[in-house]
């Protein structure tokens, strides 16, 4: 695995990343809350939920995955975001929405 950045601003393009993906999430579940029984609050939310997704990949892949293994764990770490609120995912490991939201936000 050959990086195409060098580590430092690897680091600095890592975490720019996360704080733009979990920028997205937030203001996602905010604007759905805002918007509670209209379109946005169910299909829009998919279009930030992808775009952490991509700001994610993105921040891999200059990190040095390969395309397909960026684009593997960045829908891995929004899918959490997705099912923050679901019932399997809660009633499977007995957790509550402050812990999933913990979880998510690691």
């Amino acid at each position: 695995m050959r990086r195409p950045i060098d580590p430092e601003t690897g680091l600095l393009l890592g975490a720019l990343g996360i704080l733009c993906a979990t920028g997205l999430l937030e203001l996602s579940r905010t604007l759905a809350e805002a918007y509670r029984g209209r379109w946005f609050a169910g299909n829009g939310r998919d279009l930030f939920h992808a775009g952490a997704a991509v700001v994610m990949a993105a921040a891999l892949f200059a990190n040095g995955l390969p395309p397909g293994l960026a684009a593997l764990a960045a829908a891995s770490l929004t899918a959490v975001g997705f099912s923050a609120a679901a019932p399997l995912l809660r009633g499977t490991f007995g957790l509550s929405e402050v812990e999933v939201g913990a979880i998510a936000s690691c």
